[in-house]
C-alpha cells in the first residue's frame, strides 16, 4: 500500500489471491487479482467497478486476458504470491515484466527461507508438508516459502537491466524495477540445481538482502 501510494498507482495485479488478506486492503488503483480458485468472500466483498477477479492460472492470465484487458496501459505495482515454485515464480515475473510501466514495481513474497524444511520444493503446502514428515525434515515449523527464492538469484544473474533486492521482513519480500544503474551481478549457471545450504552460506550475497527501512528509498 506504501508502494501504491506513493507512486500513485493507476494498476495493481495480484497473483495468488488465496482468500483475500491483501487484495482485501488494498486501496486506490484499479485491482486485478488473477487465482485459479475461486473467489473467497473476503474478495467477493471488495469486488466493484474497480476491481476485477480472474479465476484463472497466472499462465493462463497472461495468455488469455492481459493484452485484452490493460491495452495500452500499464502494471504500475504487482504483487506476486501465487504458487511457491522456482520455475512458475520465474514465469509470473517475466510475464509481469512485459506489462510493467517504466517505474513500475514488482513485489515478490517468500523470497528468503529461514530453515532446509522452509524452502521444500512443492507444489502446495500440503505437498511440502507430506515431504517434511516423509523424509523427516526435523525444523519444519509448519511455515513454508518453497524455493521462490532461486527466481532472486536467476535475475540477479541474468538481468542486468533490473534492480532487484530482498527485504529482510516477512519471509523476504522480494522487490524488481527497472533501472540504469544495476548492481553486483551473480555468476551462477546451473540455478536449479542450488540447495538450502547453498542459500546458507551466501544469503546476503545471493539475496542482495536489505534493511525493511530500504523501502522508503524506492518510493521516495
Amino acid at each position: 500500500q506504501t508502494v501504491i501510494a506513493k507512486k500513485k498507482a493507476q494498476i495493481y495485479l495480484e497473483i495468488g489471491v488465496d482468500q483475500g488478506k491483501v487484495f482485501e486492503i488494498i486501496h486506490g488503483p484499479f485491482k486485478i487479482g488473477v487465482d485459479p480458485i475461486a473467489a473467497a468472500p473476503k474478495v467477493l466483498s471488495v469486488l466493484d467497478k474497480n476491481s476485477i477477479y480472474i479465476q484463472k492460472t497466472s499462465d493462463d492470465f497472461f495468455e488469455q486476458n492481459a493484452k485484452k484487458l490493460l491495452g495500452d496501459k500499464k502494471i504500475d505495482v504487482a504483487f506476486i504470491d501465487g504458487l511457491h515454485e522456482y520455475q512458475q515464480v520465474q514465469r509470473d515475473i517475466e510475464n509481469t515484466l512485459d506489462y510493467l510501466a517504466n517505474d513500475g514495481v514488482i513485489l515478490v513474497h517468500d523470497c528468503n527461507p529461514w530453515s532446509n524444511a522452509s524452502a521444500i520444493r512443492a507444489l502446495s503446502f500440503d505437498e511440502a508438508r507430506m515431504i517434511a514428515k516423509r523424509d523427516n525434515y526435523t525444523d519444519w515449523d509448519g511455515g513454508w516459502t518453497g524455493d521462490v527464492w532461486k527466481s532472486i538469484v536467476n535475475l540477479r544473474s541474468k538481468r542486468d537491466d533490473l534492480e532487484v533486492i530482498v527485504l529482510d521482513c516477512d519471509c523476504g519480500i522480494g522487490i524488481i524495477r527497472r533501472s540504469t544503474k544495476p548492481g553486483e551481478m551473480l555468476d551462477i549457471a546451473n540455478i536449479e540445481s542450488l540447495e538450502y545450504e547453498d542459500l546458507k552460506r551466501n544469503r546476503e550475497k545471493f539475496l542482495n538482502l536489505k534493511r525493511p527501512e530500504y523501502i522508503y528509498d524506492i518510493v521516495k
